[in-house]
């Protein structure tokens, strides 16, 4: 028997066997799956969250991807007056909340 292996090329994971993957955002977000949306501060990840959040609510595209529609669960880490200025700039930007 052969030492257990841990490590895995890039290559070889492409190639591996997988049943049918479904999809919440085709090809981007998996279901089911943990997805972590992480970058520098103030790049618009909050508004990218926001936008991804009221697609998949409503079962619309998402940066031209297919959704499934289904239930969202929003969780905010910054202050009440953050996230009150944030849906602001969605609104005043024509986003529609």
């Amino acid at each position: 028997m052969g030492e257990p292996q841990y490590a895995v090329r890039a290559e070889d994971y492409v190639a591996l066997e997988r049943e049918h993957v479904e999809f919440i955002v085709e090809g981007m977000i998996p279901r089911p799956g943990l997805t972590l949306l992480t970058g520098a501060p103030f790049v618009g990840k909050s508004y990218l969250a926001v936008a991804l959040a009221q697609a998949v609510a409503l079962g619309r595209p998402f940066l031209g991807r297919p959704t499934r529609q289904g239930r969202v669960l929003y969780g905010m880490l910054e202050s009440e007056l953050v996230w009150k200025e944030r849906l602001g700039a969605l609104q005043s930007s024509g986003f529609s909340l």
